[in-house]
C-alpha cells in the first residue's frame, strides 16, 4: 500500500493527522539535514501502524517534504478505516 505524507519538520511536538484514508501530515521535531526528518517519519508511521520501521520504504521525496511510503498491506491495521480519525500526539 502507497500513502502520501507531508513531512513537518522543526515541529515543537511529534504527531500524525490522517487526512484521507492514503494521505498523513506528519510532524516531527528533527530537521531535515542528514536524513533525520525522514528516519524520524518513517520511526513515526511505524508507532501509528503498530509496525516494524523495517517493514516502512521510503519510495519518493527524500530531498521533498512530499514524501510517498509503502507499507505491506498485509501489516496495515484496520485503524485506517476511518478518514476522520484524530490526530495522534507521539510524545509528551
Amino acid at each position: 500500500m502507497l500513502v502520501k505524507v507531508k513531512a513537518h519538520t522543526r515541529s515543537p511536538k511529534d504527531a500524525i493527522i490522517q487526512k484521507k484514508n492514503d494521505s498523513f501530515d506528519v510532524y516531527v521535531k528533527e530537521k531535515a539535514e542528514g536524513g533525520k526528518a525522514n528516519r524520524a517519519v518513517l520511526d513515526a508511521l511505524a508507532v501509528y501502524f503498530n509496525i516494524s520501521p523495517s517493514k516502512i520504504r521510503l519510495r519518493r521525496g527524500v530531498r521533498k517534504p512530499n514524501k510517498i511510503i509503502e507499507i505491506p498491506d498485509f501489516l496495515v491495521e484496520p485503524r485506517m478505516a476511518t478518514s476522520k480519525a484524530k490526530p495522534l500526539r507521539l510524545t509528551e
